[in-house]
């Protein structure tokens, strides 16, 4: 699984602001991307899912999302 250094991310996120923002601009700002990175439905975040995980490392067979959908 892919680590995320947060303080980096932060950073990099305040960097693009105004220099007079303020904590709702940032708060704004960290929402929209959260946002942006969140899947927008299951099969999204199930191939998300298998992109950041090694299912065989796990020990999870593929079979484990068979008949597994969207409604």
């Amino acid at each position: 699984m892919e680590t995320i250094n947060l303080k980096e991310e932060a950073r990099s996120l305040i960097d693009k602001l105004p220099e007079n923002f303020t904590w709702s601009d940032l708060i704004s700002a960290i929402e929209k991307k959260r946002h942006i990175d969140r899947p927008q439905n299951f099969w999204e975040a199930l191939q998300k899912f298998r992109q950041d995980n090694n299912l065989e490392e796990e020990g999870i067979e593929p079979e484990v999302f068979d008949g597994v959908r969207d409604k």
